[in-house]
């Protein structure tokens, strides 16, 4: 594949506030509040220390190195704009709380925020089973059941490496749960022997008195690698009992996506024991993965199913711009890194930008 560089933002793209415009706010937000009254910084919070990171980069945790493409001066001006906009958003009060009154209004329904349990730190997904018991993940690596007013901590669960953007995330029921109990979790796996390396995997078990009882890996995606981003994760299942296992690419496009010989940067088609369908489309493929059902993913964590339709879509994270919602279907290419309408947060164009019609979005 021939890929062509093009710088989009120059040098003199003006002053330390359009830096971080153009480079930061995509990820951090537009007025600087994720780095207001943070618990710990990840790589330190001095000036010195944020000029490192930001000029040489995090690979491993999706962060690119700035340094291509401005200057080290216009790197501590735009570190001195973070630090700067972070003392004066520290006098703002950012735990006023919500007016429960509020009802918002979109195009298609109408929206009113209620609290319903406030002892996750970071809670990531959520479930109902028929009888109102609310299921939600947090990414610390806890699962919580609220039955009433009454939330109960699961135990059970299996080990997760807490780190950049993996965790305890997706959380199912199976379609039978009412009778069998059973529960599926996805989460960030660590490698048994170096937990620096960690991938996407599916643990099931059956519910009983608030534990997991009999919980198992019946989906582990493969190769193991040490970045901390680009999980995927999302778990969906049809009306014919299959499920369907999103998993991100894990920052590794160049290698992951559009090669049918790994797990990464694809969405896969399991029977709900975690074991492979013979009806798969690359079943038979020599050297492919049997369980892939589309590839070509980037990060999909959004999946759904239309029962009445039998469609399944995604979404998933594109880089700066190109997120996208696909309709999946077996054996398609959805094109990543091959085509994209995003551009990479250094403001490079290193991609395809025409959908060829193998392509199916």
């Amino acid at each position: 594949m021939s890929i062509k560089k093009e710088i989009v933002y120059q040098e003199n793209i003006g002053d330390a506030e359009k830096y971080y415009g153009n480079y930061c706010a995509s990820c951090h937000g537009k007025e600087v509040k994720e780095f207001v009254n943070r618990d710990k910084w990840v790589y330190g919070s001095t000036r010195n220390e944020m000029f490192d990171v930001v000029r040489n980069g995090a690979p491993e945790d999706g962060m690119p190195a700035y340094g291509e493409v401005i200057s080290d001066k216009q790197v501590y001006e735009l570190v001195d704009y973070i630090l700067a906009a972070i003392e004066d958003k520290k006098s703002e009060e950012f735990n006023a709380g919500t007016n429960d009154d509020v009802i918002f209004v979109s195009e298609g329904m109408r929206l009113k925020l209620e609290l319903v349990a406030e002892n996750a730190d970071s809670p990531w997904a959520i479930t109902q089973s028929n009888d109102g018991t609310l299921f939600y993940t947090d990414k610390s690596g806890k699962l919580f059941a609220k039955q009433g007013d009454v939330i109960q901590e699961i135990t059970g669960l299996p080990t997760v490496k807490y780190k950049g953007q993996g965790g305890m995330m997706d959380v199912i029921l199976h379609p039978d749960f009412d009778n069998n109990k059973r529960i599926y979790l996805s989460y960030s796996k660590p490698k048994p022997d170096d937990y620096g390396y960690a991938t996407t995997a599916v643990f099931s078990g059956v519910l009983e008195n608030n534990a997991i009882k009999n919980g198992k890996d019946i989906f582990v995606a493969e190769p193991y690698l040490n970045t901390n981003h680009h999980y995927g994760c999302r778990m969906i299942f049809d009306k014919d009992g299959f499920l369907f296992v999103a998993i991100g690419e894990r920052g590794r496009r160049d290698e992951n996506p559009q090669n049918l010989g790994n797990d990464l940067g694809k969405i896969h088609r399991l029977n709900d024991d975690g074991t492979v369908p013979s009806d798969n489309p690359f079943y038979n493929t020599l050297n492919a993965k049997k369980s892939i059902y589309s590839y070509g993913h980037r990060n999909p964590q959004g999946l759904c199913y239309n029962p009445v339709t039998n469609k399944i879509y995604d979404n998933e994270h594109g880089p700066r711009g190109g997120d996208e919602v696909n309709l999946v279907e077996a054996g398609k290419n959805y094109g990543w890194p091959v085509i994209t309408y995003g551009i990479n947060y250094i403001g490079i164009i290193g991609f395809h930008l025409l959908l060829p019609v193998e392509w199916k979005s």
